[in-house]
């Protein structure tokens, strides 16, 4: 036990080890906000980078986390917006196989301690990168339209997506999150404004169905086919 914990800790030290060799590690950690919140976070880290999740027991609905990590510190953005400033997350700091920081919500003036453990980590190579990861692109791109959707694989199946699009015109749309994707064919995203999103994928395609989604303007939606 003493020697895992060990090694854990030596991950977290010697962070420059990520880009010396070209490993992606995958944290699964278990912890509580102000000891009153039990929650579950994955987190996958390349380089300095941070992308991930965390779900509150009780509900259970995967909010996105994207950060940085720099030495023992830690800076995750929860649902980050296009313009990426941070307004609503987590900072803290890792010692040995600990997590522990505080909780903010910039937009109230919010603050929470919080503690988690790492129960699990893994580490993977850049090879293994699922194959629907990547930029698709819209069919009817053009000089007056452009639309795309980034996926981002996590782990455990679980993908970060990130959707903009805009016309010449002004019409404008942007939405991020994650969502489960099964046999790297399909996946349904709901949430807050927007009743369903389902992905439809193929190794170099991407079909994408909307149904009442509030995060575009009317007349640049989401849904369409896109490549890669």
């Amino acid at each position: 036990m003493r020697c895992i914990l060990s090694s854990i800790f030596a991950l977290f030290i010697f962070t420059s080890l990520f880009a010396q060799n070209n490993a992606i590690t995958v944290l699964h950690l278990n912890g509580s906000i102000s000891n009153r919140y039990p929650f579950q976070m994955v987190l996958r880290i390349t380089e300095s980078n941070v992308k991930g999740y965390y779900y509150y027991e009780q509900y259970r609905t995967k909010i996105l986390l994207e950060g940085k990590l720099k030495g023992e510190e830690i800076r995750l953005t929860e649902s980050p917006d296009f313009e990426g400033e941070f307004k609503k997350g987590f900072k803290g700091i890792f010692s040995k196989n600990k997590l522990s920081g505080v909780w903010i919500n910039l937009e109230n003036d919010k603050s929470l301690g919080f503690n988690a453990t790492v129960t699990t980590e893994s580490q993977r190579g850049v090879e293994d990168i699922s194959e629907i990861s990547g930029l698709y692109e819209n069919e009817l791109n053009s000089e007056n339209y452009d639309s795309s959707i980034l996926l981002d694989y996590i782990a455990n199946n679980i993908y970060a997506f990130e959707i903009t699009n805009g016309t010449t015109t002004g019409c404008m749309g942007y939405l991020n999150g994650v969502v489960e994707i099964k046999n790297e064919s399909s996946g349904t995203y709901t949430a807050d404004g927007c009743d369903k999103l389902s992905f439809r994928l193929s190794r170099f395609a991407l079909t994408l169905e909307e149904d009442q989604c509030e995060f575009h303007g009317l007349r640049c939606p989401f849904s369409g086919k896109y490549k890669k």
